[in-house]
């Protein structure tokens, strides 16, 4: 356990993660100024200036990470591992409670890296039953709704084939699949709505 708690990268990285609090708040401040001075900005400049602050705010992570992880690899002391006042007693507390946190560091990047790693296999399980909703279970769509798609899809400009089917184990119209997507439309779909719902279906 030792080798958890003395880890250099795990300090580095428990240290960032605290610091990103308060860095992406800044982000998403920056934004909500913006966003609330500039009232005609349109949607796409809205999408791009929020995926600015986001890169930005990622950016900074990284780069905090890289800076504490050598430094302390290094042996270098941290800006707030000097004194920090100077009356002594406030500066022992103060010490004392740093040293606190920085022991208390690993363990917060072990408890943030077990979270990834849980999403990661979640996503994992996600994509194995997605791969089998493609595969089981599934019946093609006729002939007009074919048409209405290849239709649609030339109108929107997308050059590669849109394929969709009739699935009996979903219960809400679906887009499944990365490098060759398809529409998942629930089997009941077609007996219980309208030709111009099921239309605004495949269209969204």
């Amino acid at each position: 356990m030792y080798f958890f708690t003395a880890s250099p990268f795990l300090k580095a990285l428990g240290w960032a993660l605290v610091d990103s609090i308060w860095q992406f708040a800044i982000c998403w401040l920056l934004y909500y100024i913006l966003t609330t001075v500039i009232h005609k900005l349109v949607a796409a400049a809205r999408h791009t200036m929020a995926l600015f602050f986001l890169t930005l705010g990622t950016v900074s992570f990284i780069v905090e990470v890289s800076w504490k992880y050598y430094t302390s690899s290094a042996g270098l002391a941290l800006p707030g591992t000097s004194r920090l006042a100077d009356d002594v007693y406030l500066n022992h507390n103060l010490q004392t409670t740093e040293s606190w946190l920085d022991s208390m560091m690993p363990y917060w990047s072990l408890l943030y890296l077990a979270c990834i790693l849980l999403l990661f296999i979640k996503l994992c399980f996600f994509m194995r039953r997605a791969g089998s909703l493609q595969h089981h279970g599934i019946t093609k769509i006729n002939a007009a709704w074919k048409c209405y798609i290849k239709k649609v899809s030339a109108q929107l400009g997308i050059q590669k084939e849109v394929n969709a089917f009739l699935s009996v184990h979903i219960d809400t119209p679906q887009v499944i699949g990365f490098l060759k997507p398809v529409i998942l439309i629930p089997a009941a779909c077609l007996a219980n709505l309208s030709m111009e719902q099921v239309e605004a279906v495949l269209l969204h």
